[in-house]
């Protein structure tokens, strides 16, 4: 099914960035693939044409733009915010502490990780111990 969107996605009849909701509507709803594209061709008041929807090397390229986008948006939040000239940056000794006292409380969770929450929330340990909390909680 995610391949057929983003085939027309690559055809211009949908947006790239709702590819994952329309998968999950799909879901939801039960039917089975083109039964879901022709209700949304009827739905978008786009004429159905297979051929626009069967899986080629373009709807490939854009799941591969989409997977490379993704990537990218976890990189750049893991590495937290960037401190403004007005901020003072974490200072280091409490990152260390905060960070230990952090993985002695999450044993299983990779330091790395657990000091890029930690920065994430910039520097501040109540609010990543309530995260890892609620994270580990589901």
């Amino acid at each position: 099914m995610l391949e057929q969107l983003a085939q027309g996605a690559a055809n211009g009849l949908l947006q790239p960035g709702e590819l994952d909701d329309l998968v999950d509507k799909a879901a939801y709803n039960g039917l089975q693939n083109d039964d879901f594209i022709q209700c949304l061709c009827i739905e978008r008041q786009i004429e159905y044409q297979p051929h626009q929807w069967a899986v080629g090397h373009e709807g490939k390229m854009v799941l591969e733009e989409l997977e490379a986008l993704k990537t990218y948006e976890r990189a750049e939040l893991l590495k937290g915010p960037k401190p403004k000239d007005d901020e003072h940056p974490i200072d280091p000794e409490q990152l260390m502490s905060d960070v230990n006292s952090l993985w002695t409380l999450f044993p299983g969770m990779d330091p790395d990780n657990v000091e890029a929450i930690y920065r994430g929330f910039g520097g501040n340990f109540d609010t990543t111990l309530e995260m890892l909390s609620l994270a580990l909680a589901e």
